[in-house]
């Protein structure tokens, strides 16, 4: 393959040969004309983040320069201006361009007159607040110099002076709203308040062979007027703590030189945090990939592949932005943890293999193992005191007596209704701290809830010598899932165990567990059949029937009369031929369901814990649905 020819050097020819050129005047007459055209009395405003670009106060010494249109006033937009004039606190900001035609003349005059302009020049970073701006008490129009460097090229060795203007910056009291939460701390570090975030300049200044001086002004005057005038218009904005520019300028200068060693890490750096009083700043490390479970984004936009978690970062002091020091490294601890390892420490911790028992004569101490993690912080308890309630509970509820009313099963009715420790109060539907819930609130989230009911009175030896108000027991459970009527709640139901003492031990004889949902067809069965018998019985109060330990009824009663009917074992036949009217009308049917779902209604507006007569005029109500020509009064 032949080589190709060389590149020939040299001047190219002019245009016109023979007539004198720009190029044929003196260094010094040039450099007038330069300093005519590119050099200016006041800095030269670069506003903007992503897209930086060039500005200038109206009325400034910068007249020269060339407007992109026409000012204007209209009543139309904020602050009744169009978006080519922009309100700030030293005067308005209008959009303006360079005369650099001159520039594309050739190569020779490029580098001279870009040196001027560059070199002769200060060069102000600022923001706008067009519209009451958007909240940045962060500083992230900051982030704007290194695009604006990085835009320059090569030609950023020419720089002299670079100028961070504070004075728009948003005060530290003032709120952002990110995700429907106010936050205005740094990366989501609530001991970030004051935080400037600079990172991405100095990691400019770590990489770029520039050697121009950056510094930071911040005039006091008028401030707290002009940002009261702001408030007038724009609550959230008040004067908490103003920046010290010569401690921010040491800090930033100290960084530069790469004073903590940190230069080296570069590539794994977030982004770096400095205070507004130069006293203090944070490092923030980048974690791996982002899981599902991890930290939330804290506003940064886009995909994040690595992001910055609260576990990853490192504090310095500083005086007076010089004396750098790292501070030790904080101490692992829980609240460090990744968050998905957070969650899976407490998972084994809070969540049982087996049942949690609960003596409800007793305190709440012992309702989970593992509970005391709660105590540590109130994050933790925000954050994780739902993972008790989805465990499998079990209310024990002892009885000496063979015999179980709705006045012995007080306990049980104090247990669920008075309210939980704040340790495990949590409101699921707004997944923050709650204290007015109590346990039966609780149990829509419980894997599920069994009632213990434990017998240890002498000289019951079965199951069938016990004798228990079903009523009673469906009062005392009033408003969990299985007593609201809801066809596809959880399967919560009744244990009861028989205990004796063999040779100075307490041992079971004899248990038998039943769904709570089969009290209710027991009650059904028993009204039918009782009301076959007798008609006057629809209309007696207070009624009570009596199952024994297995379940089945045994015998009806009501405060009307002393008699106690007893009840035989019915069977399915036997009850449907009791109960037609349910089996062969459809609209019964649908009224056991609306009657149901009436009840789950009214639940849901009774205040726990309140009129227990109410709830069982309710019970009635429900019945009279289910039961043909019941008007049963409790």
């Amino acid at each position: 393959m032949p080589t190709p020819p060389p590149i020939r050097g040299g001047r190219s020819m002019p245009a016109v040969p023979n007539k004198r050129s720009f190029l044929d005047l003196s260094g010094e007459l040039r450099n007038k004309v330069y300093s005519h055209l590119f050099k200016f009395e006041d800095p030269l405003l670069v506003v903007g983040v992503e897209e930086p670009e060039l500005c200038r106060r109206v009325g400034d010494g910068n007249g020269s320069l060339k407007r992109t249109s026409q000012f204007r006033i209209s009543d139309e937009g904020p602050w009744g201006l169009y978006d080519e004039v922009y309100p700030s606190s030293d005067g308005e900001i209008e959009r303006a361009s360079l005369r650099l035609g001159l520039l594309a003349t050739c190569r020779q005059i490029y580098q001279e007159a870009a040196s001027m302009l560059y070199g002769s020049n200060e060069f102000a970073i600022t923001k706008t607040i067009i519209g009451l701006d958007k909240h940045d008490p962060k500083g992230t129009f900051i982030r704007g110099t290194s695009t604006w460097l990085v835009s320059l090229g090569s030609q950023v060795r020419m720089l002299k002076d670079i100028t961070i203007d504070l004075d728009n910056l948003c005060p530290t009291s003032c709120t952002e709203y990110l995700y429907g939460s106010k936050q205005n701390f740094l990366f989501g570090i609530r001991s970030t308040r004051d935080y400037i975030d600079v990172g991405s300049l100095v990691a400019f200044l770590w990489l770029c062979d520039g050697n121009f001086n950056i510094n930071f002004s911040y005039s006091k005057r008028d401030q707290h007027m002009f940002w009261m005038g702001i408030a007038a218009h724009s609550s959230g904005h008040s004067i908490h703590q103003d920046p010290e520019p010569t401690a921010l300028m040491s800090m930033i200068q100290s960084l530069r030189t790469d004073s903590l060693g940190i230069k080296k890490f570069h590539h794994a750096i977030g982004s770096i945090g400095i205070a507004r009083n130069g006293k203090s700043g944070v490092i923030v490390y980048k974690a791996g990939p982002k899981s599902r479970e991890c930290c939330p984004s804290y506003g940064l936009e886009g995909p994040v592949k690595l992001h910055n978690c609260p576990n990853t970062r490192r504090f310095f002091t500083a005086s007076a932005g010089n004396d750098l020091r790292m501070q030790p490294r904080e101490p692992p601890n829980l609240k460090l943890l990744h968050t998905s390892i957070q969650n899976r420490i407490f998972n084994l911790v809070l969540h049982r293999e087996k049942e949690v028992e609960i003596d409800v004569t007793n305190s709440y101490g012992q309702i989970s193992p593992g509970s005391g993690f709660l105590f540590a912080c109130r994050d933790f308890r925000e954050d994780y005191a739902w993972k008790v309630w989805k465990n499998s509970f079990s209310l024990l509820v002892p009885l000496d007596i063979p015999y179980a009313s709705f006045e012995a099963l007080q306990p049980l009715v104090h247990r669920l209704h008075s309210p939980i420790p704040d340790v495990f109060a949590w409101e699921r539907s707004m997944g923050s701290y709650c204290q007015s819930t109590s346990m039966l609130y609780n149990t829509m989230y419980m894997d599920a809830l069994q009632v213990h009911l434990k017998f240890t009175s002498p000289g019951v030896e079965g199951l069938d010598e016990l004798k228990i108000d079903a009523l009673g027991l469906i009062l005392a459970m009033l408003g969990t899932p299985g007593t609201r009527g809801e066809y596809n709640s959880k399967e919560h139901s009744i244990r009861i165990s028989i205990h004796q003492d063999v040779d100075g031990q307490i041992m079971e004889m004899d248990n038998m567990t039943i769904a709570l949902r089969h009290l209710w067809a027991v009650v059904e069965q028993t009204l039918t059949w009782c009301m076959a018998r007798d008609q006057s019985i629809a209309h007696a109060k207070r009624p009570q029937i009596f199952i024994n330990g297995r379940g089945k009824a045994i015998s009806f009663r009501h405060s009307d009369t002393s008699r106690e009917w007893e009840v035989p074992r019915l069977g399915q036949e036997e009850y449907m031929a009791n109960h037609k009217s349910v089996s062969r009308n459809k609209k019964r049917k649908r009224g056991r369901i609306s009657a149901a779902v009436g009840l789950r209604d009214y639940l849901r507006g009774l205040r726990l814990g309140g009129d227990y007569w109410a709830a069982k005029d309710r019970v009635c109500q429900l019945l009279k649905a289910t039961v043909p020509d019941c008007s049963l009064k409790m």
